[in-house]
Order: structure tokens, then C-alpha cells, then sequence
């Protein structure tokens, strides 16, 4: 894999469908476009913040 470079995935929870995505769906991106993700585009959140979100309404 020579001229890869190693670029660390930020996971993101979906919110709403977006692309081929559907709500509840995790997947990991750039930092740069999970950023844009959740705080331009609204259709993602931290999947921690998702968890915790599901523990409190049990």
C-alpha cells in the first residue's frame, strides 16, 4: 500500500438519512467531513452521545 496515508475515521451516528446513510446507521470519515457531518448538516451525532441519549429514555 505504498503512497497511502494512515488518516484517522471519526465514527458518526446518522440522525436522518443522508446519501446512502439511513438513520441509526454508524460509519466512520475524515475529522473534517464527520465535523461537517454533525455541525453544518445536522444529520449526524457522536455515537457515545446517541448511547447515552437511548440509556436515559429506557
Amino acid at each position: 500500500m505504498a503512497g497511502k496515508t494512515t488518516e484517522k475515521l471519526v465514527s458518526v451516528q446518522f440522525t436522518k438519512p443522508y446519501g446512502r446513510y439511513s438513520k441509526g446507521d454508524v460509519a466512520g470519515f475524515p475529522e473534517e467531513q464527520a465535523t461537517k457531518l454533525k455541525d453544518k448538516l445536522k444529520v449526524a451525532i457522536d455515537p457515545a452521545t446517541a448511547k447515552k441519549a437511548a440509556d436515559e429514555t429506557k
